[in-house]
């Protein structure tokens, strides 16, 4: 398998205060890897060091071999909060058609196959049929999948997501979750949450984040763990590897 992300020995800090101590962590093309903590723990800040966003004090971090910056166009990225001016009320098909951008001729306008790779990725996402409605006008569930089309448009090898359940009710987040499961058959996933039963569900590995990676396998995570990181009482959460897909249902 080969190495998509892989961060070596990665620090950093806000203000003089540690956010990511030692960081080390690969990241294969074929994972789904959740990562779990408390708020605060450094979670986002590690998606921005993926990203290139941050850079960090110290360690290294590479995309594909590359610096995060020069393989940037690999990777698609759903952010935790997205707002939308309802004085500028952009459609689903104008928001999607954005993961084009950067990778067709911008100053020339949207090309062909920048439409078919939109719409292909409105399909896959299943919101084709809400492609004319303004982004105000939709559910918290409905724009988490506008979110993700956007990010599939760019034609991804790896799929970043931010709390992506943090505003949408149960239900949606079971549908949610299907349609991640779905889209990890061609492409590798990070999923950021502080909800650990939630993720815990299908992932093939997870890792567990409070400034340093205290727990990072595919084993049980017994409860002194989860308290630890944590740093209070909660109940024990199995991490399965999943291998069957309908172990996942």
């Amino acid at each position: 398998m080969a190495t998509a992300i892989a961060l070596d020995n990665v620090s950093f800090s806000y203000d003089d205060r540690l956010i990511l101590e030692n960081i080390d962590l690969t990241l294969d093309t074929s994972d789904f890897l959740g990562i779990v903590g408390p708020n605060g723990g450094g979670k986002s800040t590690l998606l921005k060091m993926m990203l290139g966003l941050l850079q960090p004090d110290s360690g290294q971090v590479r995309v594909f071999g590359r610096t995060p910056e020069q393989a940037r166009t690999r990777l698609g990225y759903v952010p935790q909060f997205a707002t939308f001016d309802s004085a500028f009320p952009i459609s689903v098909k104008d928001t999607v058609l954005q993961g084009r951008l950067g990778k067709t001729r911008a100053l020339l306008g949207y090309s062909r196959h920048d439409l078919e790779i939109a719409e292909q990725a409105m399909r896959e996402a299943d919101i084709l049929d809400l492609r004319k409605h303004p982004m105000t006008a939709l559910s918290g569930g409905q724009r988490q999948r506008v979110l993700i089309a956007r990010a599939l448009a760019c034609e991804p090898d790896v799929l970043l997501l931010d709390e992506p359940t943090a505003n949408i009710d149960p239900h949606h987040g079971e549908n949610f979750f299907d349609l991640l499961h779905h889209l990890h058959e061609r492409i590798a996933i990070v999923l950021v949450s502080h909800d650990v039963g939630f993720i815990s569900r299908c992932v093939t590995r997870v890792a567990c984040l409070n400034r340093t990676l205290v727990c990072h396998s595919t084993s049980p995570v017994d409860s002194e763990s989860i308290k630890h990181l944590y740093a209070t009482p909660v109940s024990m959460v199995h991490h399965d590897t999943c291998l069957d897909a309908k172990d996942c249902l």
